[in-house]
């Protein structure tokens, strides 16, 4: 399988989805698209591999076209595969579109009409995933405080597992907020849809999250009471008086 440069999809654009196209269209079409054609080439488009939280697929059989569009909380991208026999019989050409935008849009997505809901609430579900984002980077700042003082390192667990349950509950959120707006298919575009590999992580991150607030609030609590697990070989015991 050979890749060639990208094509103008306007070429195809007056051949209706249920209309076949004839076997003279289709060999001037290959024509068009040989590597020695006179006819002017559009620079081929790098294909950067895009994490999406929603992706959706469509397929023509008759155009022999793919196109995978990608959601993600500020942009959806756009990959269009188009295959076409090539010169030989055994071979094929294929030629790949790949663009974003910014999403949602208030032009594309009707953000000031019918879709006004839906772009506020995905909007806001990305303005908290920045939010888990920031107590994210700010954790391991409190741990770096929390080991450098020695004073202190044994009430800084109730700051760390503060900081880790706020991101827990802000990436549920963001979570919740994504979740709802995919099964009720408040987006046409998500009608067909699948979720993606960053719905996934997503939810790994903020389970994960979860599980470490936890674990850290059981050992600190276990530590002040003086068990010998949470403890360490440095153990210490509240002082009664």
């Amino acid at each position: 399988m050979r890749s060639s440069a990208l094509y103008p999809f306007s070429l195809y654009s007056h051949y209706p989805p249920t209309l076949a196209i004839s076997k003279d269209e289709e060999d001037a079409i290959r024509d068009f698209f040989r590597p020695d054609s006179p006819y002017p080439r559009i620079p081929r488009t790098p294909l950067i591999s895009y994490v999406a939280r929603v992706v959706a697929k469509t397929h023509s059989k008759i155009l022999r076209t793919t196109v995978t569009t990608s959601y993600g909380l500020n942009k959806a991208c756009q990959l269009t595969l188009t295959r076409v026999p090539g010169p030989d019989k055994d071979d094929e050409i294929t030629y790949r579109d790949y663009s974003c935008r910014p999403f949602p849009s208030r032009s594309e997505d009707g953000c000031e009409k019918e879709n006004s809901g839906f772009c506020a609430a995905w909007t806001g579900a990305g303005y908290v995933d920045y939010l888990a984002t920031g107590f994210t980077a700010i954790t391991p700042l409190v741990i770096l405080f929390g080991i450098s003082t020695h004073s202190r390192r044994r009430r800084i667990w109730r700051a760390l597992a503060g900081m880790t349950m706020l991101q827990s509950l802000t990436g549920v959120i963001a979570f919740a907020m994504i979740t709802d707006m995919y099964t009720r298919n408040q987006y046409s575009g998500f009608e067909h849809a699948d979720l993606g590999k960053a719905y996934i992580l997503h939810t790994l991150a903020w389970t994960l999250s979860f599980l470490v607030s936890v674990g850290i609030a059981l050992t600190g609590y276990a530590a002040e009471k003086g068990q010998a697990w949470a403890t360490g070989p440095r153990g210490y015991y509240p002082i009664v008086g």
